[in-house]
């Protein structure tokens, strides 16, 4: 009987401390970048996302046109001439 409780308190233990671990690393993959981009001689679609923001630039070369959209705080990127985002660095105080 004793034995009985102690195996369902411990089921009961790790069952919940699974959605522990799996927000913590849900917590580590938020702000990192993801970064889509096809291209080929006519157009061109870039997509960056790091959970803050989305910001998509598009680029036809037949049309000779370009559009670039963000959503969220982008404040922290740094857009490059080809509609890319470039890398910055931190200085840290």
């Amino acid at each position: 009987m004793r034995v009985n409780v102690a195996i369902r308190l411990l089921t009961g233990l790790t069952l919940c401390s699974v959605p522990l671990f799996a927000s913590s690393a849900m917590a580590n993959s938020w702000h990192r970048p993801n970064v889509f981009e096809e291209s080929n001689s006519g157009y061109m679609n870039y997509s960056y996302d790091d959970g803050l923001c989305h910001y998509t630039f598009w680029y036809s070369q037949y049309e000779k046109h370009a559009q670039a959209s963000r959503y969220g705080d982008c404040a922290h990127l740094v857009v490059g001439p080809d509609g890319r985002v470039m890398s910055t660095v931190e200085i840290e105080q």
